[in-house]
């Protein structure tokens, strides 16, 4: 370490490259092996962060965004977590902005930026996404009150409780010409509040 400062590296080869970067921590051999310049990154676990030669990458786990060379801004947690594409063999290099938890959770692309991964082996969707869990995920579940911008659903939804419409939903008709064009629907509506 020539010009940098405040740099902690605990582990055979953890950080050898450094020499102008600020504020990095590496544990583990290897860790952080690459780093020159880059600032700010903490990597917990052998290869983890290994090739970065970046800024404010935290990674924790055994080859934990090991192939990352200028991505920033990501998170990784697991090992082998955002260290390749979703397909298994190519690098994971570029990204930045992104999260993977999860041993071996993956990454959609390089242009993965702005992405949250969750889950043992979960794949990104690429750019501004989240994904949360697995193909062998059969259920999720979250409580209190979950706000969303839109929502599109593939395949079937059960709805058990209250559902509370706020706004005009559909197709933007109004709700009095809706129930015009739709006497039929207006029967069964009577005969529900008759009973």
């Amino acid at each position: 370490n020539n010009a940098g400062s405040q740099n902690t590296a605990m582990g055979m080869n953890s950080a050898y490259h450094t020499q102008g970067g600020n504020y990095n921590s590496a544990f583990g051999m290897s860790a952080l092996h690459l780093n020159q310049s880059g600032g700010e990154n903490t990597a917990i676990g052998v290869n983890a962060l290994h090739g970065t030669k970046s800024s404010w990458n935290t990674a924790v786990g055994t080859n934990a965004l090991a192939f990352n060379s200028t991505g920033h801004s990501n998170v990784a947690i697991g090992t082998n977590a955002g260290t390749v594409h979703q397909d298994g063999t190519t690098a994971l290099t570029t990204t930045f902005g992104s999260i993977y938890i999860g041993a071996s959770s993956r990454g959609f692309n390089n242009a993965d930026n702005n992405s949250i991964v969750i889950g043992t082996g979960a794949w990104g969707e690429g750019a501004n996404t989240t994904v949360i869990g697995n193909g062998a995920t059969v259920s999720t579940h979250l409580y209190g009150q979950t706000i969303s911008h839109s929502l599109k659903v593939n395949g079937s939804t059960v709805l058990n409780g209250s559902v509370i419409l706020a706004a005009p939903q559909g197709d933007g008709t109004p709700a009095a010409a809706q129930r015009a064009a739709h006497p039929a629907r207006r029967l069964g509506q009577a005969a529900h509040r008759s009973c």
